[in-house]
Protein backbone atom coordinates (compact mmCIF):
# COMPACT_ATOMS: atom_id res chain seq x y z
CA UNK A 1 0.00 0.00 0.00
CA UNK A 2 2.84 2.40 0.76
CA UNK A 3 4.18 2.06 -2.80
CA UNK A 4 0.79 2.96 -4.28
CA UNK A 5 0.48 5.94 -1.94
CA UNK A 6 3.93 7.22 -2.89
CA UNK A 7 3.18 6.76 -6.59
CA UNK A 8 -0.02 8.78 -6.19
CA UNK A 9 1.91 11.51 -4.36
CA UNK A 10 4.47 11.68 -7.17
CA UNK A 11 1.70 11.96 -9.76
CA UNK A 12 0.00 14.77 -7.80
CA UNK A 13 3.24 16.73 -7.48
CA UNK A 14 4.15 16.14 -11.12
CA UNK A 15 0.78 17.41 -12.34
CA UNK A 16 0.92 20.43 -10.01
CA UNK A 17 4.42 21.22 -11.30
CA UNK A 18 3.52 20.82 -14.97
CA UNK A 19 0.48 23.07 -14.57
CA UNK A 20 2.62 25.53 -12.57
CA UNK A 21 0.44 25.49 -9.47
CA UNK A 22 2.00 27.58 -6.73
CA UNK A 23 0.94 25.57 -3.67
CA UNK A 24 0.35 21.95 -2.76
CA UNK A 25 -1.63 21.39 0.42
CA UNK A 26 -1.53 18.07 2.21
CA UNK A 27 -1.55 16.60 5.69
CA UNK A 28 0.52 13.61 4.57
CA UNK A 29 3.74 14.27 6.48
CA UNK A 30 4.89 10.66 6.15
CA UNK A 31 5.25 10.69 2.39
CA UNK A 32 4.19 13.74 0.36
CA UNK A 33 5.48 16.33 2.85
CA UNK A 34 8.46 14.37 4.13
CA UNK A 35 11.85 16.03 3.78
CA UNK A 36 13.15 13.22 1.58
CA UNK A 37 10.17 13.48 -0.77
CA UNK A 38 10.41 17.27 -1.04
CA UNK A 39 14.15 17.01 -1.71
CA UNK A 40 13.44 14.50 -4.48
CA UNK A 41 10.77 16.74 -6.06
CA UNK A 42 13.17 19.71 -5.94
CA UNK A 43 16.02 17.69 -7.46
CA UNK A 44 13.90 16.50 -10.39
CA UNK A 45 12.37 19.93 -10.96
CA UNK A 46 15.81 21.52 -10.98
CA UNK A 47 17.04 18.92 -13.48
CA UNK A 48 14.17 19.81 -15.83
CA UNK A 49 14.20 23.56 -15.14
CA UNK A 50 10.78 23.53 -13.48
CA UNK A 51 9.56 25.73 -10.64
CA UNK A 52 8.96 24.03 -7.30
CA UNK A 53 5.51 24.37 -5.75
CA UNK A 54 5.32 25.47 -2.13
CA UNK A 55 4.30 22.66 0.21
CA UNK A 56 2.03 23.48 3.13
CA UNK A 57 -0.05 21.55 5.59
CA UNK A 58 -3.77 22.18 5.65
CA UNK A 59 -3.36 23.82 9.07
CA UNK A 60 -0.72 26.26 7.76
CA UNK A 61 -2.90 27.11 4.76
CA UNK A 62 -5.97 27.67 6.93
CA UNK A 63 -4.01 30.00 9.24
CA UNK A 64 -2.77 32.02 6.26
CA UNK A 65 -6.31 32.38 4.94
CA UNK A 66 -7.50 33.63 8.35
CA UNK A 67 -4.65 36.18 8.49
CA UNK A 68 -5.48 37.32 4.97
CA UNK A 69 -9.16 37.72 5.83
CA UNK A 70 -8.29 39.74 8.93
CA UNK A 71 -6.16 42.09 6.82
CA UNK A 72 -9.05 42.91 4.48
Amino acid sequence: MHERSMKNDLIIVAIATIYQLDIIISNDKKSMLSNSAINAYEKINKEYGLKDPIFKTYKEFKEEIKRFQNDI
